[in-house]
């Protein structure tokens, strides 16, 4: 069976309160369905998980999360007593695609890191540390990886970049040449905070797989909006936005994580008089079909959650809490 790697062992799980999810738990179903669906622990897809998988005490995936391939996937995630956790459920997650023959695994990503922090120059990554780690500062300036030539690498290896800033900065992974990424000719941005990225080489392009990690809400990458007309939320900046409304305001988003990894936003709205958000970002979709109004009055204060897996085009809209003092 071909499968593909969707969550880590070790990942872990928070509340809307930044507490660990203790016996939290994640359920898989065949997608925009109720049909339970396996998981695998393995690449192999010959032993299945557990469906609900149970979270440690610490809120962590004691096990791999493999997907099948027989049909895409919806996950949803519980506290300990049932009750669905915001962003989730997560729907049409794509099922495992068949892959070239000569791709055979990840087993060396995990090897040692190297640190890299800020510099002036691109770091060079090696066709000899192909399958090394590297774990990238940008605190005091950009990072920019260059990639090898991908027809020098051997299929089912690659690289492992892992974020561990919050930074305006940018970590870059460069392409040599016209190798393709993903199928496009173009350099791809870490986003801010623990997020990662795997490319691996199937011979001729590289694979991208990318994840962000819940500690990334602990990393510091806080930022204040003042809204008022067509304002944009440049999420390189920080992804928890405490927002002055200070007049109707229109909202967009800028270097938004790319599609296929997760982008999240956490607002709360502090409103300056009788003012309301006229529009959010792209197309946003909120639970129930209601778009909220911000509760009128100064001082007056609501929270709202953004998720988007498309890069921005979609969004979903979860109203967290209303009418705070």
């Amino acid at each position: 069976m071909g499968t593909v790697l969707y969550r880590r062992k070790g990942e872990q799980f928070f509340d809307s309160y930044g507490d660990m999810l203790a016996g939290g738990k994640l359920y898989y179903y065949v997608a925009n369905t109720t049909t339970p669906q396996d998981t695998y622990s393995e690449q192999t897809g010959a032993t299945s998980n557990q469906n609900p998988i149970t979270l440690d005490s610490s809120g962590r995936l004691l096990t791999p999360v493999f997907l099948g391939s027989n049909y895409d996937y919806k996950e949803v995630l519980t506290d300990a007593n049932g009750v669905t956790m915001p962003s989730w459920p997560f729907d049409d997650i794509p099922k495992s695609v068949t892959a070239p023959a000569s791709v055979t695994g990840f087993e060396r990503l995990y090897l040692p890191f190297t640190q890299v922090s800020s510099v002036s120059i691109p770091v060079t990554l090696l066709v000899a540390n192909a399958g090394y780690g590297y774990e990238a500062d940008a605190t005091g300036g950009n990072v920019v990886f260059n990639l090898p030539d991908v027809t020098t690498i051997l299929a089912g290896t690659g690289y492992f970049v892992k974020r561990v800033d919050a930074s305006v900065y940018n970590v870059t992974l460069a392409p040599h040449g016209t190798d393709p990424i993903d199928g496009v000719n173009a350099s791809i941005i870490v986003p801010p905070g623990y997020n990662g990225i795997y490319l691996v080489c199937d011979g001729s392009a590289w694979i991208c797989y990318s994840f962000h990690s819940p500690h990334a809400r602990l990393a510091g990458a806080k930022q204040s909006v003042t809204a008022n007309g067509a304002t944009a939320i440049n999420m390189n900046l920080g992804c928890h936005i405490d927002m002055s409304l200070t007049a109707n305001a229109t909202l967009t988003t800028t270097n938004v994580p790319p599609a296929g990894s997760l982008g999240k936003l956490t607002i709360e709205i502090t409103n300056g008089g009788a003012f309301n958000v006229t529009s959010w970002p792209g197309t946003t979709v909120w639970t129930g079909g209601i778009v909220p109004t911000i509760t009128s009055g100064s001082g007056k204060k609501d929270s709202v959650v953004l998720t988007t897996i498309d890069g921005g085009t979609n969004w979903r809209g979860y109203l967290t809490a209303q009418n705070m003092s």
